[in-house]
């Protein structure tokens, strides 16, 4: 379905508190902002009907009245078993969305996998495990004129059209990243900048969110952020649960 994306506030600015949503979720996003480049990862996502575990780039000041927004996403499903994810370009005020649904052969949520966005001053592709699912070129590419942070966040919708219902009694349930990969755009090529294998969180490099927007049904905290055993680890829990990290685990076979 085509979604009005609402515009990611932060809470004190949005007038959205804690005590509004009935759940906590997790976001880090970079200190560094970037035009163009490479953005690779090894993701594990989550399956519960209603939430979504995504990789992002979007201009910071997007929330702000009259201010063109610019965003680029991958978004897995939890629900449907998590076999499915949305590729998305967001631009303009009003907003224009640019989006396809994808359909992956096994579920997210079982393994490992290895997502990354090609993003030029032509074109932004996605990739999965290596193979290129989609590239978009045309006028949504060329709005996007600004540098971008870099997002990881898992939340819950309230738009059960698109995500499901919420399966609350599922929950906690945990995005998991192995590693990140940032190569800038240089002279039509990428050219590798840095690598986060989160053996700690590195806070010259990243950040906790602590807020929410309106269609997120939960309230970003840092408790729900953790680095452990060589992961970063997200976690989206019941208000009575946040920072509960007993249930996050993966095998050695993952």
């Amino acid at each position: 379905m085509k979604r009005t994306v609402l515009a990611v506030v932060l809470a004190v600015a949005s007038g959205v508190h804690a005590q509004d949503k009935p759940l906590r979720g997790a976001e880090v996003w970079s200190r560094e902002s970037v035009l163009h480049g490479r953005f690779e990862m090894r993701l594990r996502s989550i399956r519960a009907s209603g939430t979504l575990a995504t990789f992002f780039l979007y201009k910071n000041e997007c929330y702000l009245p009259g201010v063109d927004w610019e965003e680029i996403d991958i978004e897995v499903f939890g629900k449907d078993d998590g076999f499915f994810w949305q590729s998305n370009i967001i631009t303009g005020e009003p907003r224009e969305n640019d989006e396809l649904v994808h359909e992956a052969e096994s579920s997210f949520a079982d393994g490992f996998h290895v997502f990354a966005i090609e993003w030029t001053p032509e074109s932004v592709a996605w990739f999965v495990d290596g193979e290129e699912i989609r590239r978009a070129t045309g006028e949504n590419v060329g709005r996007l004129v600004s540098e971008q942070s870099m997002r990881f966040n898992l939340w819950a919708s309230s738009i059960e059209e698109w995500t499901g219902p919420v399966e609350a009694g599922r929950l906690p349930v945990y995005q998991y990243v192995d590693w990140f990969k940032y190569s800038r755009y240089e002279d039509g090529r990428f050219v590798h900048e840095w690598t986060d294998d989160f053996e700690r969180f590195d806070e010259s490099r990243w950040q906790k969110a602590d807020w929410s927007f309106d269609i997120n049904l939960a309230q970003f905290t840092p408790e729900n952020v953790l680095v452990r055993d060589g992961m970063l680890i997200l976690a989206l829990t019941p208000p009575d649960r946040v920072g509960d990290f007993d249930a996050a685990r993966v095998g050695p076979d993952d």
